[in-house]
């Protein structure tokens, strides 16, 4: 059975983390280093089963398995995917935004994380592996 495919008609998606839980300072770490087997492991410690993380990300159980299992995620489409169905902040595991009106946005339909910078808006925002960000003109 295909876990990204709804069922039938009483299927639900499911629930995903409390938005809260990606602010922890453990998760926050976790996330800094994009190690989706301990985001996993520590999914499961608040009740998430392989399915149920499969369902959000869009990706098979025995795929979740071997992640959790040790399997590294290095994709970034993966990543990106994982980012979007789990909802998560992107810039928390470093990954790039996206804005429909992009021109190398490559993804039609995906909802961006934040608001598009103003035309007229020529500052520069560089942000450090540690999460702080700089801003120039």
């Amino acid at each position: 059975m295909n876990t990204t495919e709804p069922p039938g008609p009483s299927w639900r998606a499911p629930e995903r983390p409390d938005p809260a839980r990606w602010d922890e300072p453990d998760m926050r770490a976790v996330l800094a280093d994009r190690d989706i087997t301990r985001i996993y492991r520590m999914l499961q410690t608040y009740g998430y089963s392989q399915q149920h993380i499969a369902a959000l990300t869009g990706q098979s159980q025995p795929e979740v398995s071997a992640i959790i299992h040790g399997r590294k995620v290095m994709g970034y489409d993966l990543l990106e995917r994982i980012a979007e169905g789990l909802g998560f902040p992107r810039g928390y595991a470093g990954l790039a935004y996206y804005t429909p009106d992009h021109p190398h946005h490559h993804r039609p339909g995906a909802v961006p994380n934040r608001p598009p910078v103003a035309p007229d808006d020529h500052r520069v925002v560089v942000v450090n592996r540690d999460h702080s960000a700089t801003t120039t003109r």
